[in-house]
């Protein structure tokens, strides 16, 4: 394996700075994602854009206590 040399390095930020916009469209948006209980007491995990829009909704067997990506 070879390591990174400053030419292909300057080659490759240059590449990525003159195509902000396929970057920024490589990259989703921001998720809130966090576990819940309804008013009835059953339990989710939820996600939620940065505007508020619901992704989803998934119920739970019992009482969320973290969320881990897999």
């Amino acid at each position: 394996m070879s390591a990174i040399g400053r030419r292909s390095l300057l080659l490759g930020l240059s590449g990525c700075l003159g195509f902000p916009s396929l970057i920024k469209a490589a990259v989703p948006p921001p998720l809130l994602v966090s576990a819940r209980a309804d008013l009835f007491g059953d339990f989710f995990v939820t996600a939620w854009r940065a505007s508020g829009d619901p992704v989803f909704d998934v119920p739970l067997p019992g009482r969320g206590h973290d969320v881990a990506v897999h």
